[in-house]
């Protein structure tokens, strides 16, 4: 199964994708940000967005997949960053659009789509959600 791990900076996807790789053995293909990012920050970013990306995206439909996208509220996602003494650049300031345009293009590709709020889950209450996704995913194949 092919798994993507999309969303804004410190909502949880590489703590996540580190997980589901070990609770799974590493078993399946997994990234760390794929064609959803691509397409949301070529749009923040006035880059331009190869066409491509279009013809990739419906050749992956094809093969068992699942996107996890994670979120977490805005006031998390600031001390998160403050913690790590990161700041975000000013395209992706305004937290709650960008979330919106990730959960947005998520469902637009087509893809399986399981939403994972990191807001006050554990680490063990969203791989759990995760894993259940994926059971179903592969029962339904």
């Amino acid at each position: 199964m092919l798994i993507i791990f999309e969303g804004v900076d410190k909502t949880g996807k590489s703590t996540l994708l580190k997980e589901v790789l070990k609770r799974t053995n590493y078993k399946h293909i997994v990234y760390d940000r794929g064609p959803v990012s691509q397409i949301v920050y070529s749009y923040l970013f006035d880059r331009d967005l190869d066409s491509s990306i279009y013809y990739v995206t419906s050749t992956l439909r094809n093969l068992k997949n699942l996107i996890v996208l994670c979120v977490a509220d805005c006031d998390i996602i600031e001390q998160r960053l403050k913690d790590v003494n990161e700041e975000l650049p000013d395209q992706l300031k305004d937290i709650k659009t960008v979330q919106k345009m990730f959960e947005a293009e998520s469902y637009i590709l087509g893809f399986n789509v399981l939403r994972v709020d990191t807001t006050n889950a554990s680490v063990d209450e969203c791989i759990d959600m995760i894993l259940n996704k994926i059971k179903e995913i592969e029962e339904n194949d």
